[in-house]
């Protein structure tokens, strides 16, 4: 690891041939140089772990054949940059822990090449586009930690590749769409801190891979599905801050289970086998 520092010169738009461009986890500082945008042959981007401030160059990505960029925790701010996927070769586009804000352009709903997408931890708002959540490749999505809102569309079960969707610390509202249990390869999908409500969806029985389910702090009502007890690899379920009634079902629990939060008042108890018995919960 380096650690370089300093602003780069506006000069490095005379590398006419430059493919590869990493310059991660050093100390360099200030606007990123608008020559940029005329390097026609870049195909990766990274310089995450610096200081590189204000807005970022306009034509980046949109004249090259870019599949790769990480400019993760900078201190980038303006709008989202709206030409990356332009040339529609994007695969990994990492950008958490910035400063942008305003609405995700409506130009990523048409990236269907992206394998992993990440904005969380930045001042983003509004509503995801229509046909963004429709990505055949993506492994994962991660919006956590700013301000969007809208609703989860029901376009999200074309996305059967992914493994992990995060979507905590947002706005998000309406009812989740049974449309999610189509995305068996699911592990990860954090929820929380919302507004859903409605009904847990039955559906999410498919999902025969998650480990970890996060959906406290929204709205949600009714009663835990039977179905979820089909997703035996739960090690980390989360309910708690909701308006959930009923019983808990004894066998939505297995031996691998290690973390279970439900509500402020519970009572669960294991038998010598490791499963909880008592399954009477008041939720609050």
């Amino acid at each position: 690891m380096n650690r370089m520092y300093g602003k780069l010169p506006q000069e490095i738009g005379n590398l006419k041939n430059l493919v590869v461009f990493q310059l991660y986890e050093n100390n360099f500082s200030g606007e990123l140089p608008a020559g940029f945008g005329d390097l026609h042959h870049l195909t990766s981007f990274s310089v995450y772990r610096n200081s590189f401030s204000g807005k970022f160059p306009a034509n980046l990505g949109r004249f090259s054949p870019l599949n790769s960029i990480d400019i993760s925790e900078n201190q980038f701010s303006g709008g989202f940059p709206e030409f990356l996927c332009e040339n529609g070769n994007l695969q990994l586009l990492l950008a958490l822990g910035n400063n942008f804000s305003g609405v995700l352009p409506d130009s990523y709903a048409k990236c269907k090449t992206l394998e992993r997408f990440r904005i969380s931890k930045n001042r983003m708002s509004g509503k995801i586009p229509d046909g963004f959540w429709a990505l055949p490749l993506a492994t994962m999505i991660d919006f956590g930690d700013n301000g969007f809102s809208g609703g989860i569309s029901l376009d999200i079960g074309v996305s059967t590749s992914l493994n992990q969707l995060i979507l905590l610390n947002n706005r998000f509202s309406g009812k989740l769409p049974s449309a999610l249990g189509k995305l068996t390869n699911l592990e990860k999908l954090y929820l929380n801190n919302n507004d859903f409500s409605g009904k847990m969806p039955s559906e999410f029985g498919a999902l025969k891979q998650l480990s970890s389910f996060h959906l406290e702090k929204n709205s949600l009502t009714g009663s835990i599905p039977p179905e979820l007890g089909q997703c035996t690899r739960l090690v980390d379920l989360n309910l708690a801050q909701n308006s959930l009634s009923g019983n808990i079902p004894s066998y939505i629990f297995t031996d691998d289970l290690i973390e279970f939060s439900e509500s402020v008042r519970k009572s669960v108890n294991r038998s010598d086998s490791g499963r909880f018995r008592e399954i009477e919960v008041k939720f609050h």
